[in-house]
């Protein structure tokens, strides 16, 4: 039996110690997941704790047929698509107004211009396709793996990965050219 699997049945009698061991080695990354899923890392941290609860709530109802981290984050993206239903909010990022005042300015500007264009590459993507690069190349997940936490066959995500891939090498050309032509 895996140490996750004994931590989750021990979570299951009310074991808190096992609790806080299955939270420090899972957390962080449910944690980049959400923060990909959602687009905010305040509406993540909500929903990791709101997936933490559920686990302690539910722990006794793992059946075993897929890995605990599957499980984990099967309950996490469950919370996530309910939170993203219900709020539509719209999320701004404030850092670039605050960062782009000092010294280097226009350099620390570019550089946090290059990274929110990849990330609205990325974001562009359909929900499902950012879902399934995330899984494969944010959390090293096999398509195998992947599949599981989707609930699709495996070939489906090797085709959103690719998909995903395609779309991202076109945006960045285009971005890349657009650059050169300043």
């Amino acid at each position: 039996m895996q140490q996750d699997e004994r931590l989750l049945k021990r979570i299951a009698r009310g074991d808190k110690d096992a609790f806080v061991a299955l939270y420090d080695a899972t957390a962080a990354d449910i944690y980049r997941y959400l923060e990909v899923l959602l687009g905010d890392s305040d509406a993540a941290q909500d929903v990791l704790q709101e997936t933490f609860l559920a686990i302690w709530q539910k722990a006794a109802h793992f059946r075993g047929d897929a890995s605990i981290k599957t499980w984990l984050l099967s309950i996490a993206r469950n919370l996530a698509y309910t939170r993203l239903r219900n709020t539509r909010e719209e999320w701004l990022d404030e850092r670039m107004a605050s960062e782009i005042e000092g010294e280097d300015g226009l350099a620390t500007f570019v550089q946090i211009w290059r990274q929110k264009e990849v990330a609205r590459a990325v974001a562009r993507l359909p929900a499902h396709h950012r879902e399934a690069l995330e899984l494969v190349f944010g959390l090293g997940f096999s398509y195998r793996e992947a599949a599981r936490v989707l609930g699709c066959p495996e070939g489906t995500v090797k085709s959103r990965v690719s998909y995903a891939l395609k779309a991202l090498r076109v945006h960045l050309r285009h971005l890349q050219a657009s650059e050169e032509e300043s």
